[in-house]
């Protein structure tokens, strides 16, 4: 039979190594994921309209790149 200890990767995270040695290592991965899907949720739902042909994902990941990546305006580049 094999132990959850010995599927476990080497460079498992602290909290997965924590919660192993408490038996709870179902529970906590269990939990970790439905608050990474609500931080998830939350974003992707600030898009409130998605453009044809694209996810939500898709649209979200888009305006991100696009603000993250829109040239400096001219009076942020004049130094003070």
């Amino acid at each position: 039979m094999t132990h959850i200890t010995e599927i476990l990767p080497d460079d498992a995270p602290e909290w997965a190594i924590k919660a192993m040695a408490e038996g709870q290592l179902f529970r906590v991965c269990f939990n970790r994921d439905k608050e990474l899907r609500e931080k998830y949720d939350e974003l992707i739902y600030q898009v409130e309209t998605k453009h044809p042909n694209e996810s939500r994902h898709e649209t979200a990941k888009r305006y991100i790149y696009e603000r993250e990546n829109r040239p400096l305006s001219i009076a942020s580049k004049v130094p003070e």
